[in-house]
């Protein structure tokens, strides 16, 4: 039997209904980097990471975790 190996997370995608409030907290009070932003699309990620982002937040009518992203150690472990 094949175990996939999961090397860590790769980021968290959250919908908020108030985009503004969201970015304040994680940006101003908690310190992520703004990595890209959109209309109603915010990247973030902790200063000196190599990715892109580890936490998205897209602008929505009620709050919920939209998908989590995991990086794997080889393509083969994503299926």
């Amino acid at each position: 039997m094949y175990i996939p190996e999961i090397a860590k997370l790769g980021h968290v995608s959250l919908v908020t209904p108030n985009l503004q409030k969201s970015l304040w907290f994680f940006h101003e009070v908690l310190g992520l980097e703004i990595t890209e932003r959109s209309k109603d699309t915010v990247y973030l990620r902790v200063n000196n990471e190599f990715e892109h982002h580890s936490l998205v937040f897209l602008a929505g009518d009620r709050a919920y975790m939209d998908h989590v992203g995991w990086r794997v150690k080889r393509p083969e472990d994503v299926e």
